[in-house]
């Protein structure tokens, strides 16, 4: 793994704890199934849930936190990476 990846990868986890912990996520009752498909490990068949979740509450930093990680265990990290910048977008200070 390049160590670009390798960073890559350590934002996505930083950002996703950091981020989601000043925020109230709305609870879609999809983020109930998408977690069970993480829990099996069924990390692509998790993002596509994750992302139907997103069109129903699009700026969740929770929903985007938790399919920036899928991804990124799916060995996906590029298609991660929208994602995480959405997602520090979101919580910049002058987007609150």
């Amino acid at each position: 793994m390049s160590r670009w990846c390798a960073g890559v990868r350590g934002l996505a986890a930083l950002a996703a704890v950091a981020l989601v912990a000043g925020k109230v996520p709305a609870q879609d009752p999809l983020l109930g199934e998408a977690r069970r498909l993480v829990s099996e490990r069924r990390y692509g068949e998790a993002a596509d849930v994750y992302r139907r979740s997103l069109e129903r509450v699009p700026d969740d930093t929770t929903v985007l936190a938790e399919l920036t990680a899928a991804l990124d265990a799916a060995g996906r990290w590029r298609d991660a990476m929208p994602y995480l910048e959405r997602l520090v977008g979101l919580s910049a200070p002058d987007a609150r």
